[in-house]
């Protein structure tokens, strides 16, 4: 009797370990989910001014350079400036797809509408039931000189080795 009593004893703590074990990794994920959604979702002024002066410097000096398809990503030189921006948060892959559908300057698009440092505010979570590392999102952005004019943002997210490997956004709500 004894002896049961201690194999279920251990075995209820066996199984106590592995619940917490998998909390903890799912608060790390979506401790790096959080701060890579903050990051790529900040964005300065100044941040417009070295994105512009890039992107017409490119131009300048590459017209007529097709390397891709899209507008955006024909310019030769700009997938670089992206990488080495968000090469630290975002995976190659992510990065170039994000390009691919202009997703990746809609923040800066923000910063220059309202003239204004963008700040994230509320990042809300939801585990895709099934995936590892992977979540939906809704975060609230602002300007930093008029926080009334809110934006709120949608989209998806998945993490590869602690990075963004899919990000998708969607801005909603822009006044």
């Amino acid at each position: 009797m004894k002896k049961i009593r201690v194999i279920l004893l251990a075995a209820v703590w066996i199984t106590v370990m592995a619940v917490m074990g998998c909390q903890k990794d799912d608060s790390h994920s979506e401790q790096s989910v959080k701060a890579i959604l903050e990051s790529f979702l900040s964005c300065s002024v100044q941040d417009v001014q070295e994105y512009q002066n890039t992107y017409l410097g490119l131009t300048a000096e590459a017209v007529g350079d097709q390397t891709g398809e899209s507008g955006i990503a024909s310019v030769g030189g700009l997938e670089q400036y992206f990488k080495d921006k968000y090469g630290e948060i975002m995976t190659d892959e992510c990065i170039e797809s994000m390009i691919d559908n202009r997703t990746i300057i809609q923040c800066m698009q923000l910063a220059e509408k309202y003239n204004s440092d963008i700040v994230s505010k509320d990042i809300w979570l939801t585990k895709k039931a099934g995936a590892a590392d992977a979540y939906t999102y809704e975060v609230t952005v602002a300007p930093t000189s008029n926080k009334e004019n809110e934006t709120f943002i949608t989209g998806a997210i998945m993490l590869t080795n602690g990075k963004a490997s899919y990000l998708t956004i969607e801005v909603k709500g822009v006044n």
